[in-house]
C-alpha cells in the first residue's frame, strides 16, 4: 500500500472512524442531582492521596460540587469550587479541620468551559499539598496540613456533584480517587489526555480508589455508573442524565 493506493491499483478505502471515547458525560440539574456512590468509601487513614475530574459549570455566583463525604457536621470531607471561583478542598473530623487546600480566587474564571481540576494531598507537607488546573499548579491561597496522625476516614458514602449541601449545575466527566500524591508530570499526562484513554489499565490503574467515567465506555444509559477501578464503588444515579458533551 503506497500513497492509499492497494498494490492491486485500487483506491485505499479509509476506515471508518470509531465514535472517540469520551463524548459523553454526566449533566447535573443544580438543585437535586447527584451520583450517590455505595458502599462507604474509606480512605488511607493517614496516607496520601489525590483526586481528579473533569467538570464545567454553568452559572456564575454559586459553590459547585465535585464531591462531599459528610455523616454529620463534625465530620466531612469537601472539594468543589467556591462563589469566588476557587477550588476548595476541605477535611474536617471531630470539628476541627485537618486539611484545607484553596486556590487564589478566579482561579476557574468562565462558566461554560471545561476544566480538569486535581487536588494532591501529601500529608506531610502543605508545601507539597497543592491543586492543579488544567495541567498546571495554581497560585494557592490556603495551604494547611494540622494534624498529619488524624485519619480522615470516616466510612460513609461519596456523593458526587455535591458541595456541603449546594449541587452541582453543571457536567461532569471521569472522577478518579488515587491512594497517592500525584506529581506534576502524572497531572498534565491526564490533562493532556482529555479523558480518552483508559488510565486504569496502566500504571496509575494500581493507585486507584475508583474511578467513575461518568459517560461513555461502560456507561451511557441506565442508573449505574461503573467503578473501573476494580474495587466495586458504583455509582447510582439520582436525577442525572447522560448528555453529548466531554473535554475536547
Amino acid at each position: 500500500m503506497i500513497g492509499g493506493i492497494s498494490s492491486s491499483g485500487g483506491v485505499r478505502t479509509p476506515k471508518k472512524r470509531s465514535k472517540p471515547r469520551g463524548s459523553t458525560c454526566v449533566a447535573f440539574d443544580g438543585v437535586d442531582d447527584t451520583v450517590n456512590v455505595s458502599p462507604d468509601f474509606t480512605w488511607a487513614t493517614t496516607g496520601d492521596f489525590s483526586v481528579s475530574a473533569w467538570f464545567k459549570y454553568l452559572d456564575d455566583d454559586r459553590n459547585d460540587g465535585i464531591f462531599t463525604q459528610a455523616p454529620d457536621r463534625t465530620n466531612a470531607v469537601l472539594f468543589g469550587k467556591n462563589v469566588s471561583d476557587q477550588m476548595d478542598f476541605s477535611a474536617t473530623i471531630s470539628g476541627s479541620v485537618i486539611i484545607q487546600l484553596i486556590t487564589a480566587a478566579g482561579a476557574l474564571p468562565n462558566k461554560n468551559q471545561w476544566y480538569h481540576v486535581v487536588v494532591c494531598v501529601d500529608r506531610s507537607s502543605a508545601s507539597d499539598s497543592k491543586i492543579y488546573v488544567d495541567g498546571v499548579a495554581a497560585t494557592m491561597s490556603i495551604q494547611t496540613i494540622a494534624d498529619t496522625t488524624t485519619s480522615i476516614n470516616i466510612a460513609s458514602n461519596i456523593t458526587v456533584g455535591l458541595f456541603g449541601s449546594t449541587h452541582l449545575k453543571g457536567r461532569m466527566k471521569e472522577i478518579t480517587f488515587y491512594d497517592k500524591t500525584l506529581h506534576e508530570k502524572e497531572v498534565s499526562m491526564i490533562y493532556k489526555n482529555k479523558a480518552a484513554q483508559r488510565f486504569e489499565k496502566s500504571k496509575l490503574g494500581r493507585h486507584m480508589l475508583m474511578h467513575l467515567t461518568m459517560g461513555d465506555r461502560d456507561d451511557t444509559s441506565g442508573s449505574t455508573v461503573t467503578d473501573l477501578s476494580g474495587n466495586g464503588r458504583n455509582g447510582t444515579i439520582n436525577g442525572t442524565s447522560f448528555v453529548a458533551d466531554s473535554p475536547s
